[in-house]
């Protein structure tokens, strides 16, 4: 039978089943083929991708439209391009797909002079049916405030006239740059962290729009938000401000018709009001609080008056056990997550479901994320309450016993299972026997055992992930081979020479995913690289994924040499790590592309994703909890740290410590994207002023280690959006009277505190005395040149630190009346006491012998001296007397309260030879004491 003469429906379904490059294969053999080739139920299913590089490319887009006469439902363009483009140009390619309902406009270099919402007023005005549309900016933002640039490269707006409506317009997407840190697209003329650019359109403009997601940072977001409430469907906050003003107004909005709510971070304050925001949401399906701080109030509502819910995400650190006892009340809950975080990473995982009556019966899906389990108690719990539970994922959480056992015992009714980052997951060797999926990842207790066990006690078993785990390489070879002959997909990581292993042998394997961590010189010259799939010939999916940095002039050379000869390639995926140190990003990614473009033109079978091609699309550092950014020494004082780019804060999603130097505006947009969940903060330097003024103004809801060396905040006005904080050192910056004041009475419960003493008079410490947790205080000065004063002379016998322990004096001068005096009566309980490169004069060393003594009943356990000096009345340095250090005096003193001292980097006699002591202790009960550790001696007995 020919294919003429089959009916119009057989032969539609026949051109269905057909892939891409083959329906366009037979699109040319004649007009009747190219007709069903590109039927409108096609085109609907299909999205049209055009990259835009230039002008010429853009010309070139337009004729090819307006010659095709397609009416293609979804589209996305990409500008790529570094070169000014024109809105009228862009206009004039709408024309040409009017009938488009679905558009993603992405740039990569913002190349109009006009601000965002006339960009969006202009594209909705030439697609008149749009009904969905996204836009976001990736890279340079370029200067749309900029004077010089010809004014026939802009749009004319009629400001009297009436403002258009879009009533087809249902979804709107605006995404925020993830690139403005980036100090290549850095404008000096205008701030990228402005929002001033990101004005959203006017709310009448839109009078149908049913889901939208962006920030709510400014007045107009807001707005846009307040006039939607009642008919949104689907909301999505990015981010609030960083000040928190407009948090309070949105959880105000009644949103009645919302299905979808995803909230930001905000302080844990404002949880009253959000109680009552969702009170009205009696639609919702899903609601996503992953960052926000909520107590069992906000959980008691949640089951009050969301009983529609389906899916979950709650953040777990401030909630009791039990806080879950009346979940059954969500009948129609589907899939549920847990988020716990601490400074560490992890919090204690509490039978949250204690007291719960009743079987969920719908949950099919629970993830449990940043716990610790003390016991396998919960695996019994999580059995009693939802009956009906296919899907476990465990990801990033810590066992303090056996855990895969009661897993296995009371869920055994699971069908899929994922570890991922599992410590100490147990001993035996027990799974599920319904299993049908199992991922593991990073889990070093996985040995071959665990992976035969199950092979065995899983026969149902259709899909294995296996990356890092601690069974060895032969075990896993062993288990894939089992696997496989059994119709089981294994996935694995394996090294360059097991890559090469593979491909000599005749085992097939249709997905292989390759990540090279070697330098990029060993990937260019290593004898295993060059055409290793050749032979792979059963492979039709390859994603290759660069962790290292590569020079961009290799890009192309090692993706050509790697894939060089793979004519069966169905699919190829390039993921690239962020570069520091390429000079054009543009260039990197236009020869990267030469490589792709070189197995196309060969028509290979190749089908390439272009958003994969992005260099830092891909780049996800999940496991990365601690991030220092340190830029050169000898950039340091040149202003020049911008060359030390961390990356985009989305590349950071798990950091909760930060370390690092703030000289530019990306530099503190880092700081601030990532303000909500941090846990350690750490400020190595701030400047320019503006830089310090932001800092003041961020909000740090999760924020419990502060470490400062800030220029101008003596006021401490900060700590007022640290609700949290319970280690704090500003030591190195510079704090008033006021400021002591300020952080007293705003942070009493301080358990670390640090003091710069420069400009402080006698009894400004005494504000510090509220502070009834300190148990580690700093006192450190800059100038050397003033003494140090005897801060809490005036403090009254009730006025103590009682739980003070420990006590650091660091560059500090010690003379005259000597301030350690008050400290057995104001810190009674101190155990350690640390001088620090401090400095001396003589009346203070004659006056050593008898303050030791007096610090007796202190009953001291530590005592530290570190590179102490000593000053003549001229102020040229002296060495300290032996007799004074080590004589009788010395040991009179230490023998009877002193249990540990460290002596380091002490200038001794001539009779010691100028030794560096690293450690001097008491040797016998006779009274010998002996140095250890000295330079040059593994030790002497200098007396008994």
């Amino acid at each position: 039978m020919e294919f003429s003469t089959l009916p119009s429906e057989v032969q539609q379904l026949i051109f269905d089943g057909m892939t891409f490059r083959t329906r366009l294969t037979a699109s040319l053999v004649c007009r009747q083929w190219h007709r069903l080739a590109f039927t409108t139920k096609f085109l609907q299913q299909t999205q049209l991708t055009l990259e835009i590089r230039q002008s010429q490319c853009l010309a070139d887009a337009v004729a090819i439209l307006q010659h095709s006469e397609r009416s293609y439902r979804r589209m996305k363009l990409i500008y790529q391009g570094n070169t000014q483009q024109s809105l009228v140009a862009l206009t004039e390619l709408l024309e040409t797909v009017r009938d488009v309902r679905e558009l993603d406009l992405l740039f990569f270099f913002y190349c109009f002079r006009e601000k965002l919402n006339i960009v969006i007023a202009e594209v909705l005005s030439e697609c008149g049916c749009l009904e969905s549309f996204t836009i976001g900016i990736r890279g340079r933002l370029m200067s749309w405030i900029g004077e010089n640039r010809p004014v026939a490269t802009a749009a004319v707006v009629d400001l009297e006239k009436e403002a258009p409506r879009f009533p087809a317009l249902k979804s709107l997407v605006i995404k925020r740059n993830p690139d403005l840190l980036h100090p290549r697209f850095y404008e000096i003329s205008q701030s990228l962290h402005s929002p001033t650019f990101y004005v959203p359109p006017e709310p009448e403009m839109l009078p149908n729009l049913r889901h939208l997601t962006m920030n709510c940072e400014t007045a107009a977001q807001l707005r846009l938000f307040a006039h939607c409430a009642e008919r949104l469907e689907t909301a999505a906050i990015v981010s609030f401000d960083g000040q928190g003003r407009f948090v309070e107004p949105f959880l105000e909005l009644r949103l009645p018709q919302v299905q979808s709510l995803i909230l930001p971070g905000f302080r844990r304050s404002d949880t009253a009001k959000l109680c009552q925001f969702l009170k009205v949401l009696r639609r919702i399906t899903v609601l996503q609080m992953e960052q926000v701080l909520i107590d069992s109030e906000v959980i008691e509502t949640l089951f009050e008056n969301c009983s529609t819910l389906k899916q979950l995400v709650l953040y777990m650190e401030y909630l009791p056990p039990g806080c879950f006892r009346d979940i059954a009340r969500l009948e129609k809950l589907e899939k549920l997550r847990l988020v716990g975080k601490v400074q560490n990473g992890w919090v204690n995982h509490e039978d949250y479901f204690l007291g719960a009556v009743g079987g969920q019966l719908r949950l099919n899906s629970l993830t449990i994320s940043h716990f610790v389990f003390t016991s396998g108690d919960f695996a019994t719990s999580i059995a009693s309450v939802f009956v009906n539970l296919q899907e476990l994922r465990i990801l990033d959480c810590r066992a303090k016993n056996n855990i895969v056992g009661p897993i296995a015992e009371g869920l055994w009714f699971l069908r899929s299972l994922e570890y991922n980052k599992v410590t100490h997951g147990g001993v035996r060797p027990v799974w599920p026997p319904f299993l049908n999926r199992v991922k593991l990842v990073n889990c070093a207790w996985a040995s071959g055992d665990f992976l035969n066990k199950l092979l065995e006690q899983c026969p149902r078993l259709k899909r294995i992930s296996l990356s890092a785990c601690g069974a060895s390489r032969e075990a896993v070879q062993r288990v894939t081979e089992a696997a496989t002959a059994r119709g089981c997909l294994v996935e694995r990581t394996m090294n360059m020479y097991s890559i090469k292993q593979l491909a000599e042998s005749n085992r097939h394997y249709s997905r292989l995913r390759i990540k090279f961590i070697a330098r990029h010189d060993l990937l260019k010259t290593s004898t295993l690289h060059p055409g290793l799939l050749t032979a792979m010939t059963h492979l039709r999916h390859v994603e290759i994924c660069y962790d290292t940095p590569c020079v961009e002039e290799d890009w192309d050379v090692v993706n050509y040499r790697l894939l060089k000869g793979c004519d069966w390639l169905e699919s190829l995926s390039l993921e690239f790590p962020l570069l520091a140190s390429i000079p054009d990003v543009a260039g990197r990614g236009e020869s990267t592309n030469r490589a792709v473009k070189a197995l196309i033109e060969r028509k290979k079978n190749v089908d390439v994703d272009r958003d994969a091609i992005d260099p830092i699309r891909h780049c996800r550092m999940r496991s990365l909890t601690t991030l220092r950014v340190h830029p050169p020494t000898a950039m340091l004082f040149q202003n020049e740290s911008k060359w030390v780019y961390p990356g985009p804060a989305y590349c950071y999603r798990n950091v909760t410590s930060l370390e690092i130097y703030i000289t530019l505006d990306y530099q503190a947009d880092l700081v601030y994207q990532l303000r909500h969940q941090l846990r350690s903060l750490n400020l190595l330097q701030v400047f320019p002023e503006r830089s310090v003024d932001r800092i003041k103004r961020m909000d740090f809801p999760l924020l419990e280690r502060l470490t400062l060396n800030c220029h101008n905040v003596e006021d401490m006005n900060l700590v007022d959006n640290i609700p949290r904080l319970k280690y704090f050192d500003p030591s190195r910056s510079a704090i008033s009277n006021q400021g002591i004041f300020k952080v007293a009475r705003t942070c009493p419960d301080l358990q670390q505190f640090g003091v710069q003493l420069d400009g402080l008079q006698e009894n400004d410490l005494l504000p510090l005395l509220h502070m009834t947790k300190l148990t580690v205080l700093t006192l450190r000065m800059l100038t050397h040149g003033i003494p140090l004063l005897d801060y809490f002379q005036n403090a009254s016998k009730s006025q103590t630190f009682n739980h003070l322990t420990k006590l650091t004096l660091q560059d500090c001068k010690l003379s005259g009346s000597n301030p350690l005096y008050s400290i057995p009566r104001v810190m009674p309980n101190l155990k350690s006491l640390a001088l620090r490169s401090c400095h001396t004069n003589m009346c203070f060393l004659e006056e050593l012998p008898t303050i030791l003594p007096c610090l007796t009943q202190l009953k001291l356990v530590h005592l530290e001296l570190l590179n102490v000096t000593a000053f003549r009345p001229n102020g040229s340095t002296v060495i300290l007397p032996r007799a004074l250090m080590y004589g009788e005096a010395w040991r009179a003193a230490s023998g009877g309260w002193t249990q540990r001292v460290l002596v380091r980097d002490v200038r001794a006699g001539t009779v010691m030879n100028g030794l560096l002591f690293r450690r001097l202790y008491k040797n016998s009960p006779t009274g010998a004491y002996r140095i250890v550790d000295a330079t040059g001696e593994g030790g002497n007995d200098l007396w008994r």
